[in-house]
Order: structure tokens, then sequence, then C-alpha cells
């Protein structure tokens, strides 16, 4: 206990900057079963004691341990307190070995089930990024969950139909809708497609959509066409159709490669580091093709910004495989915000070529 307490006390004086010093140099990977209950007690009864502002970074530090008794930690200071502290910070994005995956999903599942915000959210995207199929979910964690989804499909649904709605409630209807893709839960699927029809975001429907046509629900022609048409998310949602073998519900008039890599090419220039918004205008220039995979080359102008008076500027989209239409680029798209010009064909190659270069860097072999 007074080690516990200690630590405590040690987080809660510190800087969040420092908290993961402090978790890390905790000493506990040389005590015996015995000593290993008695930390887990006393955790468990003073885990409390913890500035609930600090609590997301100590939650993460031992997130990120390697040892099993910290891991074990993590799972009881975040079941008793995710109704309590402000936020948990990006777990999802930490990579997590398969074992330590199934020890924390327990604990996973609870906070899912349970809560009702962004806490909610960052367990299900750990579930879906190390378990997209609920391979490793047993019968009590499923029904678990599927209650939960039920219940919380339900809320979003009065929700959404009585106020504005914002990103954050756009992310949770995209996320459980994901979950739901195979857990084939009649009723799940039956309020999912309430959602078809509501003034939720093209790019969330596209989760729903995933979702209904994976278990052989209809999809009316008029929602697939207004998705399909809206350029900014296309390549997106033609991605998720490639991911379930559904390409064949995209629309045949945009069913083209063409149409996908400028989607991808707009969507690129969305990021906050490029354009951070739609072009003004993009237009179609040419072909690049190289060793059977294909580049397209676009011009573009910006809305707004330092960008706004600089003329159409060259972007490329790809690569892509010749033989097929795909979402799935070789990670070559981009733009430098050059101005294009009449020899854009090697500024299209430099372009490509920089890129290349950069991709061998970070693997360390040549590409």
């Amino acid at each position: 206990m007074e080690k516990f307490i200690d630590i405590c006390k040690k987080v809660n004086s510190s800087e969040p900057s420092e908290v993961f010093d402090i978790i890390n140099g905790w000493k506990l990977d040389e005590i015996n079963n015995k000593e290993y209950d008695k930390v887990i007690e006393d955790c468990y009864k003073y885990n409390k004691d913890i500035d609930k502002e600090k609590m997301p970074f100590v939650i993460e530090a031992l997130y990120k341990s390697d040892l099993r008794i910290k891991t074990a930690l993590f799972g009881i200071i975040l079941e008793n307190n995710f109704e309590d502290i402000p936020f948990v910070t990006n777990l999802e994005n930490i990579a997590l070995s398969l074992e330590k995956y199934k020890f924390i999903l327990p604990t996973l599942v609870k906070i899912s089930a349970f809560s009702y915000n962004g806490i909610a959210d960052c367990m299900n995207l750990i579930m879906l990024n190390n378990d997209p199929e609920g391979e490793y979910l047993d019968a009590s964690e499923r029904t678990l969950l599927i209650e939960s989804m039920e219940k919380k499909f339900e809320l979003l649904l009065r929700f959404i139909s009585e106020n504005e709605i914002d990103s954050e409630i756009d992310s949770t209807v995209e996320i459980l809708a994901d979950m739901a893709v195979y857990i084939n839960n009649k009723k799940v699927l039956d309020l999912l497609e309430c959602f078809i029809d509501l003034n939720i975001s093209d790019f969330s429907k596209t989760f729903v959509i995933k979702a209904l046509l994976y278990n052989n629900r209809d999809v009316s022609d008029e929602c697939l066409e207004k998705v399909a048409s809206n350029k900014s998310i296309a390549s997106r949602f033609f991605n998720i159709l490639e991911s379930i073998n559904r390409e064949q519900y995209f629309p045949k008039k945009y069913r083209n490669q063409e149409y996908i890599a400028c989607s991808n090419m707009i969507n690129w220039l969305l990021y906050p580091t490029e354009l951070g918004e739609e072009p003004d205008s993009i237009e179609f220039v040419d072909i690049l093709e190289e060793d059977n995979i294909i580049y397209y080359i676009y011009k573009f102008t910006a809305k707004n910004g330092p960008l706004q008076d600089r003329g159409y500027m060259i972007g490329v989209s790809g690569g892509y495989d010749s033989n097929i239409v795909t979402s799935r680029d070789n990670g070559r798209t981009f733009s430098n915000f050059d101005a294009i010009s009449d020899d854009y064909f090697n500024q299209a190659k430099d372009i490509i070529d920089m890129i290349s270069k950069h991709w061998s860097t970070r693997s360390g072999e040549d590409i």
C-alpha cells in the first residue's frame, strides 16, 4: 500500500509529461505471486487517490508497459475511474501483442459496454484495430457488447432525430457501425437501417452501408448514388466496399479508375497539412504509366490561404494496378504545390521519385 500511495503522491505533484517516467520507474517486475496480489489489492482500494486530471496519463503509461502486473493495473484503474476521468489519450494507436490484447479484452468490453462517451469509442477502436471480426470474444462478452450496442443505437437515433449533430456524434456512429459488421445481430442491423435516412454525414453512412451490405441487407440505389457522388469521400467508400468484397454496389457511372483517383487526390488535399479543404477546382490532365502501374496527373487551385493566387498546381494520384479498378494505391499520392508547367510529365515523375525515395528511406529497402 505504501508503495502505491507514494506513486500517487509523485503523480499528483508532477507535470503530465513526467507521469510516464514515474510509472516506468515504478519497480514491480521482481515480485512473487503473494506480492502481486497485494499490489493489485492496494491499487484497487486506493486508485482514487490519483488526481483525476493526471489519471489519463497514468492509464496510458500502464497500457504501454510490457509488464503483466502494470497491464493488470491499467484495467483496474480504468474500470474504477472511467465515469470520472475527463478523457483518455489515443490508446487505439498503440500497437499491442496478441497476448496483451487478450489479457485486457475483458476490460475493453466492460468499459465499452458501460460508458457512453469518447472513452467507449476508444475501447471500441482498440478492439476493431486488434480483432475486427471479434474472434477473441467469448459468448458473455459478445452478448454484453450486443446489448450495449442496441441501447446506444437507440439513444443515437433519438438524439440525431431531435438535434443538430457534430463530428463527435458522426464518429461514434462510424465506430459502432463498424463494430456491427461482424456481429450479425438482427436487432442491431434493424436499428442500423434506420440511420440511412438520418442527417448524418455521407462518410458516416459508408460505415452503415458496410455493415448492412456485408450482412446481406438492402441499401437503396438512391443512397448508394448519393454517397458515391460525393467526390471527397468516394475513394474511401470504394475502399470500404473492397474490404468486404462488395465493389459491385458502387454505382457503375462512378466505377472507373479516374474518378476514384480524383477522389483520392481531393481526400489527400483535405489534410490539414495540405490545403486543409477541398480544392476550388480540380481537373484531370493526363496518365503516366510505369511498369503497369498508373498514375493520374491533376491540376487544381486553392480556395483560400497563401496558395489561392498561385493558379493551377500539379498533383499526382496513385499509383494503381492497370488491370483493375481499385482504391488501393502504392502511396505516391502527393503535391508539392508547384505550379503546373507544360513539362508536367517530368514534374509528375519527380514527385513519384521523391515519394519513392521517402518510402525507401523509411523501410530501409530499395523500392
